[in-house]
């Protein structure tokens, strides 16, 4: 599994304990490997809480994946999405792999294109394309949404979506390998 990391984190910290974290141990814990990307490969967080991502995004080879899952990150809806990013993501729907998106980057989706005719979680109605579908965990063929990560469940009270996104992911990459 390729695990794309957005950098400019309101709170790096947090989001690398309750969003990554949660993600990478479920993944790993049910035999999946892992492999983070960032645009600068730079290393996140400080202190006891860091994560050093395997790649840059330039590295990454879509093919070599069963799968792709964005965080949120809590980088806010209105940071810049990178160009490598929806290059990444458009490659990864096309060749009908599992891409898990939780919500701020659900905006990458929509900037890739391919939110078209899909039902999606998000915090609220705001893309054109796509169905919107709320604010909890969504699966529409190979794309499996969250519209509450740990971040925004903290600001808002409803209930974080990460440990439902992975497992819908685990169940995805099982049953299509098997």
């Amino acid at each position: 599994m390729l695990l794309l990391l957005r950098e400019g984190s309101h709170d790096v910290e947090f989001i690398l304990t309750r969003e990554v974290g949660v993600m990478i141990k479920m993944l790993e814990a049910a035999g999946l490997a892992v492999t983070s990307a960032s645009a600068s490969g730079r290393t996140m967080g400080r202190h006891t809480v860091k994560l050093k991502p395997d790649l840059k995004l330039a590295e990454v080879r879509v093919a070599d994946y069963s799968g792709i899952i964005l965080p949120s990150m809590a980088v806010g809806l209105t940071v810049p999405v990178q160009p490598k990013i929806t290059e990444i993501v458009r490659k990864a729907v096309a060749g009908d792999s599992v891409v898990a998106v939780q919500h701020g980057s659900v905006v990458v989706l929509q900037r890739a294109g391919v939110l078209k005719k899909k039902k999606y979680a998000f915090e609220r109605r705001v893309f054109s394309e796509g169905v919107y579908a709320g604010t909890g965990v969504v699966r529409d063929g190979n794309l499996i949404t969250s519209g509450t990560c740990p971040y925004l469940a903290r600001e808002t009270g409803r209930p974080d979506g990460t440990a439902e996104l992975i497992r819908l992911v685990i169940e995805s990459i099982f049953r299509a390998d098997g």
